[in-house]
């Protein structure tokens, strides 16, 4: 179940923003629109509002283009292909930065975040971050440092065989988690 969904320099989106799942301390609606996700309390329906031009589609772009991304960035491109990304459009420096996206999500029980930082080159950054038992594991971290032009991969130990093989396998342009889902 998706918990929220973070997004900046993208669209109509300088700061971040936040679409969250989790619910309040209001309970009016307890009964019929809150339900118990593995001790959290979640809703189970949420809605945008907003005056007209004021970023509604382009939110749910932004959850398209980390769909397409995701489905698209292991399979459908090439090495040196530009990645079809829209930054923020009223700031010079937004085009330079790179767009942030991240979901916090529940599976088998497990909350997870997954997020990755992205220009129209590369992937810049890439993250997984379990909390199986309550405590933060980070499986997977990938970060390109400008200073050498490479990428600087960790993962967690148990990973260690699949980590190698992600770090031969995944292009600049691609997500290391779409890589390894061809596995």
């Amino acid at each position: 179940m998706l918990l929220e969904f973070r997004v900046s320099n993208f669209l109509s989106f300088d700061e971040e923003q936040t679409f969250s799942f989790v619910a309040s301390k209001d309970n009016s609606l307890e009964d019929t629109n809150v339900v118990d996700t593995d001790g959290l309390r979640t809703l189970r329906t949420a809605a945008i509002l907003g005056a007209n031009a004021s970023g509604k589609s382009n939110f749910i772009e932004a959850l398209g283009f980390v769909h397409r991304f995701m489905s698209a960035s292991a399979t459908s491109m090439n090495a040196g292909d530009e990645i079809k990304l829209v930054p923020f459009l009223l700031g010079e420096k937004n085009n330079e930065q790179p767009s942030s996206f991240e979901l916090a999500l529940v599976l088998d029980g497990v909350r997870y975040d997954y997020g990755f930082k992205v220009t129209r080159e590369r992937v810049t950054s890439e993250w997984i971050v379990s909390y199986a038992n309550g405590r933060a594991s980070r499986w997977l971290e990938r970060d390109f440092e400008e200073r050498t032009g490479e990428y600087v991969w960790k993962c967690r130990q148990a990973l260690a065989k699949e980590g190698k093989i992600l770090k031969e396998r995944t292009r600049p342009n691609g997500l290391a988690l779409a890589r390894g889902a061809e596995q």
